[in-house]
């Protein structure tokens, strides 16, 4: 008899009351279970992705499907897709989302604290959501334009173990 809505048998004060703050666990949460609230977070980053692109030369009229493929290629090496698409659910859930890219300029893990040198080779690509990024130190120099903004992250890499890595191997 009646609707075929199942009403939960507990009273609603045991959720978050308007104008409260709502948690990161609460998003995720409701991200994983809540069928609108995934397809907002999940539905549409992999959305995003799903057709891809191509990739022109925009200093040629015609397009140069060489260097389309050259560039394809190096993006199916990082696993760009499954990272870029994680990267944006974490936008999308947290309201921040850090990608970091490992280069070939440095050979230690320590290393990634330092400036990323100009022409350095992309290795490797990862995404943190919000919950595993801090942010270490920031630019002092208040002539810089940069003043106030992170300097080094520290990223929780789920072992336990800490990795720092300077601004310009990120972007937010």
């Amino acid at each position: 008899e009646g609707s075929s809505i199942r009403i939960p048998q507990v009273s609603t004060h045991l959720g978050a009351g308007f104008g409260d703050e709502i948690a990161d666990i609460d998003r995720k949460y409701a991200a994983d279970r809540e069928p609108v609230a995934h397809f907002l977070t999940y539905g549409m980053a992999a959305d995003i992705w799903d057709k891809w692109f191509k990739i022109d030369d925009p200093n040629t009229e015609a397009a140069d499907p060489a260097l389309d493929q050259k560039l394809q290629r190096a993006l199916k090496a990082l696993n760009a897709k499954a990272i870029l698409t994680k990267a944006i659910e974490y936008e999308r859930i947290y309201g921040l989302g850090l990608l970091v890219g490992s280069f070939d300029d440095v050979d230690t893990v320590s290393g990634l604290r330092g400036e990323l040198e100009e022409g350095s080779e992309l290795r490797q690509i990862e995404a943190y959501p919000k919950t595993k990024v801090q942010v270490e130190s920031k630019v002092k120099d208040e002539d810089n334009p940069r003043w106030n903004e992170p300097l080094i992250y520290k990223l929780d890499r789920g072992d336990g173990k800490s990795l720092y890595v300077h601004w310009t191997r990120c972007h937010r």
